[in-house]
Order: C-alpha cells, then structure tokens, then sequence
C-alpha cells in the first residue's frame, strides 16, 4: 500500500486506487465509491439532558445526575451497520433510558436502560432493529 498525502490517494496492490475529495472516495478512474464499512469511531457527544442520536454520533456520554434522560436512536434502517457507544457516567440513581424513534426492537426489547456508572450498552444497526454487542 502506498499514500500519496498531496493528492488524497491510497495505492493498493494490484493497481487499486482510492482517492479521497472532500471526504468522499473515488476509484482510480473518478468513479464514486460506496464504503459501507467505513465509519468514523472519533464522535464523542456529552449530554445532560434527553437527545435525539443522528448517525454522525458514536459515543455518546449520559450525565443523568440532574434526573432520568432518554437516548433515542434514528431507525435503523436508516443507518444499517452502524455502531452506536452509549454509557452513563454519573453516579447517580437516575435512569438512562434507550430506545428507537421507530418503536424498533433493541435486541428482543423495546427499551434498554443504564442504571449504574460506567454501565455501557453498544449497540449495532441491521435493517430492522438494533442488536446488543
């Protein structure tokens, strides 16, 4: 693999070439790609209060010390193979509450709550629900 850092592009074996404009990614011959895997994981949001999660989020950090917060995912069709961090980081008795805007199941449940600090719930998107990792 080689990098060539002035003109966005990434060499690999066999000719292969990825070059990057304005954060999208094209072949070697200006063709757009489609990167399915690729997923920033540097994303980190701090809330207080209740939010409403957008696939640019990863982690996000819950201080539910001023009371009980909800944490609520986009559709997980929307964004399926994406990964969310959710982790309560007050230590108080207060409850942080995770859930689909869509009604969609995590796992087998429709809810899942953070009820201790340091408590985290990873969660992936597939095309109809999200799944605990």
């Amino acid at each position: 693999m080689e990098y060539d850092l002035t003109n966005n592009k990434i060499s690999f074996t066999y000719g292969r070439v990825v070059q990057v404009v304005s954060g999208s990614y094209y072949d070697g011959f200006g063709n757009p790609l489609n990167l399915p895997g690729y997923q920033s994981i540097s994303n980190i949001t701090a809330n207080t209060s209740s939010y409403n999660v957008t696939f640019n989020d990863y982690t996000i950090l819950c201080d539910a010390s001023s009371g009980s917060m909800d944490i609520i995912l986009p559709t997980p069709s929307s964004g399926s193979g994406k990964l969310f961090n959710i982790k309560k980081i007050d230590n108080t008795g207060n409850m942080v509450n995770v859930y689909s805007t869509d009604g969609s199941y995590i796992d087998f449940s429709l809810t899942q709550s953070l009820t201790s600090r340091g408590t985290n719930l990873a969660v992936q998107a597939s095309t109809t629900q999200y799944w605990i990792l």
